[in-house]
């Protein structure tokens, strides 16, 4: 599967992949599996390369802030690698806002456009930045919750193409579905459905193979708070059918989102079959 990624839809929908920039070094203890260190050049060239090999069009960073502000350092400095890295391959890459860049300020809606002060100098600058409708694509996750108001934000920032998770809150561009929109109860098809029935300006639907954010030591508890979710991996085709079948319905999508390239925390990485298919290793 991991061969024609491309093949299994219709031509002219781009391809992107959920990349976590927060690998690093021997520490390995915030993590599920230290894997590699993210902000060295070589890992950054391999998993490029992979990913471009297997008809992947762009990453979607998910990212915690810029510089000494990074939550999840070294998310920033890889991505910061990354850019330029996909751009030698004719590969695009966007930002994933994430909650963890401003959820722990006082003032969140300050420190949320602080960060996106840095985004629109080190990244919207980036020739590859990927747009959507001839505006800059952002993802929002976790904003909500913690209190942002994405209308009156995405009013605000009218250059930007904000699109928010399971659903397109009025102002914003679109949705984008994510894995941890399941309910504990719910089974992949049902939560496909879900999603795949709206009727959003700008859809992009997720596929994924499975989810498993269990503590390696208190395997019952999720690694963060509250216990531990899983979905039965296997789920690939049954996300694949579903897309396909949303479109033969008259839905049409720009863009697919993989979840994800490289998140071992949760289990949905596809980095590590196809870095062996291209004989890469990671460090």
């Amino acid at each position: 599967m991991f061969l024609n990624i491309k093949s299994n839809f219709p031509p002219g929908i781009k391809i992107d992949a959920n990349w976590m920039g927060w690998f690093r070094g021997a520490d390995g203890k915030n993590h599920a599996a230290n894997v590699c260190q993210s902000d060295d050049p070589r890992t950054i060239r391999n998993q490029v390369l992979a990913a471009s090999s297997i008809g992947i069009d762009s990453f979607v960073v998910d990212w915690y802030g810029g510089g000494v502000s990074d939550r999840a350092n070294p998310t920033d400095n890889a991505t910061l690698l990354l850019a330029p890295a996909c751009a030698q391959v004719g590969m695009e890459f966007s930002i994933m806002l994430d909650k963890g860049a401003f959820k722990n300020s006082p003032n969140k809606l300050t420190a949320l456009n602080t960060a996106m002060q840095y985004v629109r100098a080190k990244y919207f600058t980036q020739p590859n930045y990927t747009k959507l409708n001839g505006k800059f694509l952002l993802w929002e996750f976790g904003w909500k919750e913690n209190g942002i108001d994405i209308s009156s934000w995405a009013k605000a920032n009218p250059d930007v193409a904000l699109v928010s998770q399971n659903n397109c809150p009025i102002g914003a561009t679109g949705s984008y579905a994510w894995v941890n929109g399941f309910a504990p109860n719910s089974s992949p098809q049902n939560y496909m459905d879900f999603y795949l029935k709206r009727n959003d300006p700008e859809m992009i639907p997720c596929i994924f193979d499975g989810f498993d954010d269990h503590d390696p030591i208190n395997t019952t508890q999720s690694r963060w708070g509250g216990p531990a979710r899983h979905i039965p991996y296997g789920q690939w085709q049954v996300c694949i059918d579903a897309i396909n079948k949303a479109i033969a319905s008259g839905k049409k999508f720009k863009r697919i989102q993989i979840c994800t390239w490289n998140d071992y925390d949760e289990r949905t990485q596809i980095e590590s079959q196809a870095l062996a298919l291209e004989g890469l290793r990671l460090y």
